[in-house]
């Protein structure tokens, strides 16, 4: 019978060492952590050697979901994705083009 006891309080102590793993995981990531963890990397996004105007436009709306996964309505995501993707050009003739370009659609 001591056997048995061990066993279960084995599995209890397993089971409770899962719940407090996860628990941890999600304090550590969960939506308002997230903001902590993307929004540096997204402020100093800089495209890569060979890199697309479209892949960096795509990983900047990436970010931005990630950095901002509740708080913003479409639009103004929208709207915070360009400011974004312009900074990250960090190029003075692509940003001024880039202003024009979306002041007009």
């Amino acid at each position: 019978m001591h056997r048995l006891q061990t066993r279960s309080q084995s599995l209890w102590d397993t089971d409770k060492a899962s719940i407090d793993t996860l628990t941890s995981l999600h304090s550590k990531y969960s939506g308002s952590r997230q903001a902590d963890i993307y929004s540096p990397e997204l402020r100093l996004r800089r495209p890569q050697p060979g890199e697309t105007l479209s892949a960096l436009y795509q990983d900047v709306r990436r970010l931005i979901a990630l950095s901002h996964p509740y708080s913003l309505p479409q639009d103004a995501r929208d709207k915070v994705v360009v400011d974004y993707f312009v900074d990250a050009l960090d190029d003075p003739n692509y940003v001024l083009k880039c202003a024009c370009v979306v002041r007009v659609t």
